[in-house]
């Protein structure tokens, strides 16, 4: 799989099951093309890389004030970790959070977005999303939502895999991995 810098990646899957780990294998992916990457970093997991670590839980208005930064800088691949609990579904995203969402390719600017629940994020970060990475889900609405996306014999594969392990869904075509390349 080949990843540019200004593309958009979605991570997503249940607890323990790898996000992180495959999160900061493309960030340094990044480094290593000597792109800036940044962090948007509520659970402090990012030590070693350039990260905000917010100062109150679930402010959409500290992510729109890093993405700002981030958005007036350019060039930068950019992960947004918990995703879901500041990118919601239904909830109102300010200037640029949108901007780096639905613009930042026009900057240079990458985006990973690491998310537990993929029924609960904001729809346009998916259906933007260049690259996806599934990992483990079995909740109803999630394996909902991805039917509308992956054919039936990958969907029924999603709540089966192991720890570590994924499916990288990119331009129509699913692939499994196992387990993550590092």
């Amino acid at each position: 799989m080949k990843i540019s810098s200004s593309e958009v990646c979605v991570i997503a899957g249940m607890r323990k099951t790898g996000k992180t780990m495959l999160a900061k294998f493309l960030a340094d992916q990044m480094r290593r093309k000597d792109i800036d990457v940044y962090v948007f970093d509520p659970c402090a997991e990012y030590d070693g890389y350039n990260r905000y670590i917010p100062k109150s839980a679930f402010d959409i208005r500290e992510l729109d004030q890093v993405c700002k930064e981030i958005w007036q800088k350019g060039n930068t691949f950019f992960v947004i970790d918990e995703a879901e609990a500041y990118i919601k579904e239904k909830g109102f995203l300010p200037p640029y959070v949108s901007l780096i969402i639905l613009r930042g390719r026009h900057r240079a600017i990458g985006l990973c977005v690491i998310t537990r629940r993929i029924a609960l994020l904001n729809k346009n970060v998916f259906a933007l999303a260049d690259h996806l990475f599934l990992f483990k889900f079995f909740a109803p609405n999630d394996l909902r939502y991805l039917g509308e996306f992956l054919d039936k014999e990958t969907l029924e594969q999603v709540p089966k895999l192991p720890s570590y392990h994924y499916i990288y869904y990119h331009e129509g075509k699913s692939q499994i991995f196992k387990p993550i390349p590092i």
